[in-house]
């Protein structure tokens, strides 16, 4: 059930800003600046609580909890194209059973 949540984009670009938040926590970072495609998570963890789409919610609002945790957070919308980067660790990350060796 989760693994077909996460096909969906817009659940997995929320998991991936969650899990973001995570790493930054876990570092110590004391700002972060989160930059993502997704439109519809980025205006969801930056406005009002009660507009959040139902599929993204949960992660969203735990995706705010940590984003308290900083003394400085900020969640920043940018095109496709400035980001590929994140788009081509994004497309290989969905494939689970795809290995790397060294």
């Amino acid at each position: 059930m989760l693994w077909n949540l996460l096909m969906i984009p817009t659940v997995a670009e929320a998991s991936a800003i969650w899990w973001a938040l995570e790493l930054a926590k876990a570092a110590n970072f004391e700002s972060v600046c989160i930059e993502s495609d997704a439109k519809v998570c980025i205006d969801a963890l930056s406005g009002p609580t009660i507009e959040f789409p139902w599929k993204i919610r949960a992660l969203a609002l735990q995706s705010l909890h940590l984003a308290s945790c900083f003394s400085f957070c900020s969640f920043n919308w940018v095109r496709r194209n400035a980001n590929q980067v994140a788009h081509a660790v994004a497309k290989v990350a969905s494939y689970p059973f795809l290995l790397f060796v060294i």
